[in-house]
């Protein structure tokens, strides 16, 4: 049985909220060596404060749309790293 690190659940391609609303991303991931460690990025940069599965944020404005993906690390030596698709968040 293959226990490569990969995502069971991944991002959706677009996802579209409303200005003032939350906004959350989940990712899944399964095999390798847990812990996981988790960092969300919008536009190639970190978030900070986003290090879990899920990607939070309470009250969207227009400058949160873009696009985001979340580099999964297990805790194996060398770490496995898998990155999720990318989500085109767009704010109306």
């Amino acid at each position: 049985m293959d226990n490569a690190l990969r995502l069971t659940t991944d991002l959706p391609d677009t996802k579209s909220v409303t200005s003032g609303s939350a906004l959350s991303l989940t990712v899944v991931a399964a095999g390798g060596t847990t812990p996981y460690s988790y960092v969300w990025k919008k536009g190639g940069s970190a978030v900070s404060g986003q290090t879990t599965a899920t990607f939070n944020k309470s009250n969207t404005a227009a400058g949160d749309a873009g696009d985001y993906v979340c580099e999964v690390t297990d805790a194996s030596t060398p770490a496995g790293k898998v990155t999720s698709s990318t989500c085109t968040v767009t704010v109306a």
